[in-house]
């Protein structure tokens, strides 16, 4: 069964190395982020699990779907703070009660060079707007979502607060115990 929540349905990506495994059944979990070149702040971040039964091939078993920007309008992935994520996949790790220039719950991203010039892109998350504590602050921009102008990023992706409180609750039912170990392939960025 596939359930799908938002918008359309994802191009497939590669499964790739299984995560979890029992008797003889590979399960595997992890996002992809589609970019909309029309409108950057309007693409869409989607949480796939797959399954692998011996030589069979993968079966996609759940979806969710979410709006999310990245970059600040641009569509240039080696521009710094500013463009959206070069495709490929991500590594990364997830945490809760982040405090820094960003806040709350995220999922810190590898760095990674984009195509076109090898610009290595750093300081790359998957965050909201919210205090360390998942709150929202009136009294501080950065800590409270206002609306889809939040969607622009510095790069990063972005999503609603209730949005990444739904992606984080899904991921860690998936992985349990590990949720906070890093994963080897956390994100798949694609032309959507």
């Amino acid at each position: 069964m596939t359930l799908l929540v938002g918008f359309g349905s994802t191009a497939a990506a590669n499964p790739g190395g299984p995560e979890a495994t029992a008797a003889g059944v590979k399960r595997t979990g992890f996002f992809v982020f589609e970019k909309n070149k029309a409108n950057p702040s309007n693409s869409r971040l989607a949480w796939q699990e797959w399954t692998m039964v011996g030589d069979r091939p993968p079966r996609k078993t759940l979806e969710l779907r979410w709006r999310a920007g990245s970059g600040n309008g641009s569509t240039d992935s080696c521009a710094s703070n500013a463009g959206w994520l070069p495709n490929g996949t991500y590594g990364g790790t997830y945490m809760t009660g982040f405090d820094g220039d960003i806040n709350g719950i995220v999922f810190q991203l590898d760095n990674k060079k984009c195509g076109r010039n090898g610009t290595e892109r750093s300081a790359l998350f998957i965050h909201s707007e919210m205090m360390p504590n998942g709150k929202q602050n009136s009294n501080v921009e950065s800590e409270r979502w206002d609306g889809p102008i939040d969607y622009f990023s510095e790069g990063c992706v972005k999503l609603k607060p209730a949005d990444i409180k739904q992606a984080a609750k899904r991921y860690r039912a998936f992985y349990g115990g590990s949720a906070d170990q890093r994963k080897s392939k956390l994100l798949v960025v694609t032309n959507g």
